[in-house]
């Protein structure tokens, strides 16, 4: 668990399917990502598999976003460790109402962090739909930079690289 002024980052629960499904059902949420038909049933299974993909690492882990001040459930922010090699990739989905509020860019810099400073992690890479202005103007503020440009059925892809201080 990470806690900020603002913000609380836990590693998921399978409880925490009420909230994925709640993001499944959230038009504008949904809007870049892929599209597809979840009931609650089908959140619980998709959150059971995760759970046997990250464990309850600290770190790499699909982590719950709450509000520090009242607990209200904002969304999640994956970090995923790319195999055999020193790369993550980061993802971000938080409920619409919650947008514009800066717990996207809290929430990332909080696992950033602690991806550079607690594992071998040199790169983090997040892709994102070329249309995605909110996104890429967020990935461009945490210092992201692109990487590739979109192909068919590709998003942009951006890289992070830690600082070698």
């Amino acid at each position: 668990m990470t806690i900020t002024e603002r913000l609380i980052l836990t590693p998921f629960v399978l409880d925490d399917a009420k909230l994925f499904y709640e993001l499944s059902k959230d038009p504008l949420t949904m809007r870049y990502l892929r599209k597809c038909e979840h009931t609650l049933k089908s959140c619980e299974e998709l959150m059971k598999k995760l759970k046997v993909k990250y464990g309850d690492h600290p770190v790499f882990n699909m982590h719950k976003v709450q509000i520090a001040a009242t607990g209200e459930e904002v969304g999640f922010i994956t970090l995923h460790k790319i195999p055999d090699g020193t790369d993550a990739e980061i993802g971000y989905n938080l409920l619409s109402k919650y947008w514009g509020k800066g717990y996207a860019s809290g929430g990332c810099q909080v696992v950033i962090d602690r991806a550079f400073s607690e594992t071998d992690i040199d790169s983090i890479f997040a892709e994102t739909d070329p249309e995605n202005d909110n996104s890429l103007q967020l990935l461009s503020r945490m210092n992201f930079k692109v990487q590739s440009e979109p192909g068919p059925d590709q998003g942009v892809m951006l890289v992070l690289l830690k600082d070698k201080k």
